[in-house]
C-alpha cells in the first residue's frame, strides 16, 4: 500500500488547501514530501515526491514556475503544493494550471501560514500508518492462504482486520510467467485502480503481492456487490491491458467462486491458481479473465484427477497421439484440440493453426487412423475432448 495525492485532503494541514489543476492525477502515489528551495529539483529527487514551494530561494515569475512544473512532470513527481504569499508567489500562473491539467499533475494551493514542518510530518506519519496497515494485510492474507493456523478469528483479531460476510479471491499474474518491468508497471496501475474501487464503493478489498502474482480478497455483504466488484475490476484490468499493449506485459486474471466461510479460502485459491496454470484454458477466455464459476467441464476435470482409474482411462484415449507427437516432433494433439475448440470447423481450425486447409485434412486423416475413429461420433468426440482437457490439466499442476 501507499498514499496518494487524494489522501492529502485527510490531513489537518490540508484543511484549507485547494486543488487548482491536474485532477486526473489524484491517484499518483506519493513517495516522500520535499520542500523546494532551489531553481531546479531534478538532481535532488528520485520521482514520486510531493513538492512544496514557498518561492523562497527560487525565481517566482510565471515563466520560471512553468519551467519548474515541466521539470516536475519530466521527473515524474506526484504533485506540487504552492504556499501563496504576496511577497513570493502571489498566485499560481494560469500556464502552470493549464500544464498541470494537460499532464494530470495535481497542483494545490495552501495558505502561507501553514507550517511546513507540520504538513511534512503529517504526510510521513500517514505513510507510516499505511505501511503498517499494508504489512498487517499482507501477513493476514499469507496466514489465511499459506499457514496451517486454523483459528481464523484469532488471526483477524491479531491483525485488526474487519471484513464483510461474502468473499471472493482474485489472482492476477503475468501471462508468460515472466515478471517484467512492464508487468510491474501494470500491477501498480491495477492496484491503484482497485484501491479506488474499494474507496468509491465502500467495500473491503484486501490485497498483497506474492511472487509474480497480485492477490485480492474481495468482501461484500451481498451477491450483487460481489458481482459489481468483479465486473469493475475486470473493466479496469482490460483497460490497463489495452492502454499498455504496445509495451507488452500481458496479464491474466481469475476470480474464485463466492464463498461465505473464510476457512474455504485455501481451497478457492488453489482452484483458481490451477485454472490460471492449466494449459490452453485461456483459448476459451480471449480476454484473459477466468471466472471459476463459469469453467463448466473444467470444474469436473479438476476433480477427476483425484480418481486414478478415470485419469488413466482418459490418458489412454489419446496416448497414440501423444506417442506419435513425441516420436515425430509433430503436433497432432494440438491439432485435435483446436479442431474441437473450433467446433470441428476445418477452415477456422486451419486459421488457428496457421496452416493450409489441405495440411489440416492430412493431419485429421492421420489422427483418425491412429485413434481408430472417424470423428463423426459426437459422444466419442466428447470423450476425446475431455481426455485432452484432463491431459492439459495434469501437465499444468
Amino acid at each position: 500500500m501507499a498514499i496518494y495525492c487524494e489522501d492529502l485532503f485527510k490531513l489537518s494541514t490540508f484543511r484549507d488547501a485547494r486543488l487548482r489543476g491536474g485532477r486526473t492525477g489524484l491517484g499518483r502515489k506519493i513517495t516522500w514530501p520535499y520542500v523546494g528551495t532551489t531553481p531546479s529539483v531534478s538532481q535532488w529527487l528520485h520521482g514520486g515526491e510531493i513538492l512544496f514551494l514557498t518561492g523562497v530561494g527560487i525565481p517566482s515569475d510565471d515563466e520560471s514556475l512553468l519551467n519548474l512544473t515541466e521539470e516536475c512532470i519530466q521527473k515524474n513527481l506526484s504533485g506540487i503544493v504552492f504556499l501563496l504569499n504576496p511577497d513570493y508567489i502571489p498566485e499560481i500562473p494560469e500556464k502552470v494550471i493549464e500544464k498541470a491539467d494537460q499532464e494530470g499533475l495535481p497542483v494545490f494551493q495552501m495558505p502561507w501560514n501553514v507550517k511546513l514542518i507540520d504538513a511534512t510530518r503529517e504526510i510521513i506519519e500517514l505513510m507510516e500508518q499505511v505501511n503498517e496497515k499494508s504489512k498487517n494485510v499482507r501477513f493476514f492474507l499469507e496466514s489465511l492462504l499459506f499457514s496451517n493456523n486454523s483459528d481464523i478469528d484469532s488471526i483477524m483479531h491479531f491483525y485488526n482486520i474487519r471484513l464483510h460476510s461474502q468473499y471472493c479471491i482474485c489472482v492476477v499474474e503475468s501471462a508468460d510467467n515472466v515478471f517484467s518491468e512492464a508487468i510491474e508497471s501494470n500491477f501498480q496501475h491495477l492496484s491503484a485502480s482497485v484501491r479506488n474501487i474499494a474507496l468509491s464503493s465502500r467495500l473491503a478489498i484486501l490485497s498483497c503481492s506474492y511472487a509474480n502474482r497480485l492477490i485480492f480478497l474481495l468482501t461484500a455483504d451481498s451477491r450483487s456487490d460481489t458481482v459489481y466488484l468483479q465486473n469493475t475490476i475486470s473493466n479496469n484490468f482490460e483497460y490497463i491491458q489495452a492502454l499498455h499493449a504496445s509495451r507488452g506485459g500481458y496479464m491474466k486474471m481469475a476470480f474464485s467462486r463466492t464463498f461465505t466461510k473464510l476457512n474455504q479460502i485455501k481451497q478457492c485459491y488453489h482452484e483458481i491458481t490451477v485454472a490460471l496454470s492449466t494449459k490452453n484454458l485461456h483459448a476459451l477466455f480471449p480476454n484473459h479473465i477466468i471466472h471459476y464459476e463459469n469453467l463448466g467441464i473444467y470444474r469436473i476435470l479438476f476433480e477427476l484427477d483425484k480418481n486414478e482409474s478415470i485419469r488413466d482411462y482418459c490418458i489412454k484415449n489419446i496416448e497414440p497421439l501423444i506417442t506419435y507427437d513425441s516420436q515425430h516432433s509433430s503436433n497432432l494433439l494440438e491439432t485435435l484440440r483446436l479442431y474441437f475448440i473450433n467446433n470441428c470447423h476445418s477452415s477456422q481450425t486451419a486459421q488457428a493453426l496457421f496452416i493450409h486447409k489441405n495440411t489440416l485434412v492430412y493431419r485429421l486423416s492421420l489422427i483418425k487412423e491412429l485413434l481408430h475413429t472417424d470423428l463423426s461420433n459426437a459422444l466419442k468426440n466428447l470423450e476425446l475432448f475431455n481426455s485432452i482437457l484432463l491431459y492439459d490439466y495434469l501437465h499444468a499442476v
